[in-house]
C-alpha cells in the first residue's frame, strides 16, 4: 500500500484512536469501536488487542485519562467526528502469557466536557429556560442548537443553582421548560459538542408529504482509503428503505426489530395523568388531566395509541399525581407552569415512545443525527398475502414490479438514538467482490413515532385490482 493510501485510511477505513499519546492504534489492534448517541452524553466502547506490551508499561489509562477519537467524514458536506472521551472503565481478558503482549482490553468512556460535573452557585432573574441553557452552554464552551426561539418559551422565572453541577442544572431546567400545551422538551450534548434543546412536539407532527431533507448518498464500495476524494456520491432526498434497489447505498437498512412498551407506560402514568397542586399566590387548588399529544385529525385515519380501537376504557384510566405547593413569580421563584411542566414533558415523551423500531444500516451514514425527522419505507416483496392486507399498491399490471409498501410500518419517524459501530472482522468481507451484508462501519437507529397507519379493506381491494 502506498504511503498516501495508508495515511488516508486513518479515521475512515478504521477509527483513529490514541490514549495518553500512544497511537494511533493500527487496524489490526482495533477489534471493535462504538459510539452511543442515546443518552444525555455520547459514550463509547473500545475493544483493543495489544500487539506489544509497551502500551501497558507507558500509556495504560489512569485517573481521568481520555481516549482521543477521529472519524473522517467521507464528503465535504459533513464534519468529521473529533472527540475526547474520559475513560470510565477498563477491563481485560486473562493474558495468554506471563507478559501480557496479546492482552485484550475493553475500554469505555463518556464525552469529555470540562466542568460539566463541577458545582456552582448562580441565579437567573426573569429568564426563560432557553436563555439559561444558552448561558450554560457558553460557560461550558459548547455550541447551542434548538428548534425554539426565546419568544416561544413561557417559563420566565428566577432560576436557581444552589450548588448544582452544570449537568444537574441542565436536567433541572429542561424538566421545567414550557412553551404551550403542545410542547415537550429534551436536552442532550451531541458528538459535535453542541448542547441541544429540542421541542419534540412539532417533530412528531410532521406530515408524510412534508418536503424531504437532502443528503449525500454513497455506494457500498466508497471506502475512503485514498487522497483523491474521487468517490461516487449523489445528492438525494433522505428516505431510508429496505428496497433491494438501495442495497449498495447508505440509505438501505437490512434488519429491524419492533418494540411495544404500552402496557408498562400505562401502568406508570395511566392514559391521562391527573395532577393537582395548590397555588400559593392565587390561593387556589388546581386539579386537571394532562391529555397526551396527538397530531390534529390523525385519529380519523391512524392508530393513536389510546386503548383498543373498539373500547373507551382508556378514558377512565387516570393516575393521580399530587405536586405540592406552587410559588409564582415574580413574588416567588416559579413560572405559572412550573408544577405542570415536568409531568407534561415526561409523559408526552413516554407516550411517543410506546412503540419503537430499531433499524440497522450496514453502511455508515453521516446524514443522520439525533432528533431528525425522516421518512422510512418498509417494502414487502415475498409475501403476497401480507402485501394485499397490509400494503399499499405501488405498481400496476403493466409494470409487475412485485412489491408493495407496508402501510403500518412505513411513515415518518424521529431518530431518538443513534449508534455508530466499527468492527474489524467486517473489513475482510468488505473487500470481497460481492456487496457485503455489513460494511466496516454500521449505524443503528432507535426510531419513534406517535401515530401509526392501519390498512383497511379499501387497500386490499386496491391491490386486488392490480
Amino acid at each position: 500500500m502506498s504511503a498516501g493510501k495508508y495515511i488516508a485510511q486513518f479515521g475512515s477505513a478504521y477509527p483513529l484512536i490514541k490514549i495518553n499519546g500512544y497511537g494511533p492504534f493500527s487496524k489490526d489492534e482495533i477489534l471493535e469501536f462504538t459510539i452511543y448517541q442515546t443518552d444525555f452524553l455520547p459514550k463509547c466502547s473500545f475493544k483493543l488487542q495489544l500487539k506489544e506490551g509497551i502500551f501497558l508499561s507507558t500509556s495504560f489509562p489512569k485517573d481521568s485519562d481520555v481516549i482521543n477519537v477521529y472519524i473522517r467524514s467521507l464528503d465535504d458536506k459533513h464534519k468529521p467526528i473529533r472527540n475526547d472521551y474520559v475513560i470510565t472503565n477498563v477491563s481485560s481478558n486473562r493474558s495468554q502469557d506471563s507478559e501480557g503482549d496479546q492482552l485484550i482490553l475493553y475500554i469505555s468512556g463518556e464525552l469529555y466536557v470540562p466542568n460539566l460535573h463541577s458545582m456552582f452557585i448562580k441565579s437567573w432573574n426573569g429568564k426563560t429556560s432557553f436563555e439559561v441553557l444558552f448561558d450554560i452552554a457558553t460557560k461550558l464552551k459548547l455550541g447551542f442548537a434548538s428548534n425554539e426561539k426565546v419568544s416561544d418559551l413561557k417559563d420566565q422565572q428566577i432560576w436557581l443553582s444552589p450548588n448544582y453541577t452544570y449537568l444537574k442544572m441542565i436536567e433541572y431546567v429542561t424538566e421545567h421548560s414550557f412553551s404551550n400545551l403542545d410542547s415537550f422538551y429534551i436536552s442532550f450534548i451531541d458528538y459535535y459538542y453542541n448542547l441541544n434543546f429540542i421541542n419534540l412536539g412539532p417533530l412528531f407532527s410532521v406530515p408524510m408529504d412534508y418536503e424531504m431533507e437532502d443528503g449525500i448518498m454513497r455506494g457500498a464500495f466508497n471506502i475512503d482509503d485514498s487522497l483523491t476524494d474521487n468517490f461516487v456520491v449523489s445528492k438525494q432526498p433522505i428516505i431510508l428503505s429496505n428496497a433491494k434497489e438501495l442495497k449498495t447505498s447508505n440509505y438501505y437498512f437490512n434488519s429491524f426489530n419492533i418494540i411495544n412498551k404500552s402496557g408498562l407506560i400505562n401502568e406508570d402514568f395511566g392514559h391521562f395523568p391527573n395532577i393537582s397542586f395548590y397555588d400559593k399566590k392565587e390561593k387556589k387548588f388546581w386539579n386537571f388531566d394532562i391529555s397526551p399529544l396527538i397530531t390534529q385529525g390523525s385519529e380519523k385515519e391512524n392508530i393513536v395509541m389510546l386503548g383498543r380501537s373498539n373500547e373507551d376504557y382508556y378514558k377512565d384510566n387516570k393516575k393521580p399525581f399530587y405536586l405540592g405547593i406552587q410559588y409564582l413569580y415574580p413574588e416567588h421563584n416559579c413560572h405559572a407552569y412550573y408544577k405542570q411542566a415536568p409531568l407534561q414533558n415526561k409523559y408526552n415523551l413516554e407516550f411517543a415512545s410506546k412503540m419503537q423500531i430499531d433499524i440497522h444500516l450496514p453502511l455508515f451514514n453521516f446524514n443522520l443525527y439525533r432528533c431528525q425527522n425522516i421518512p422510512v419505507q418498509f417494502m414487502v416483496t415475498n409475501d403476497d398475502n401480507r402485501g394485499k392486507v397490509a400494503g399499499k399498491a405501488v405498481d400496476d399490471k403493466s409494470q409487475k414490479l412485485g412489491w408493495t409498501v407496508d402501510r403500518f410500518l412505513t411513515g415518518r419517524y424521529v431518530i431518538y438514538g443513534l449508534i455508530i459501530e466499527y468492527k474489524q472482522d467486517s473489513l475482510e468481507k468488505f473487500a470481497r467482490p460481492n456487496a457485503p451484508t455489513d460494511g466496516i462501519w454500521t449505524v443503528s437507529l432507535n426510531l419513534r413515532r406517535r401515530e401509526w397507519s392501519m390498512p383497511d379493506v379499501k387497500n386490499k381491494e386496491e391491490n386486488d385490482k392490480n
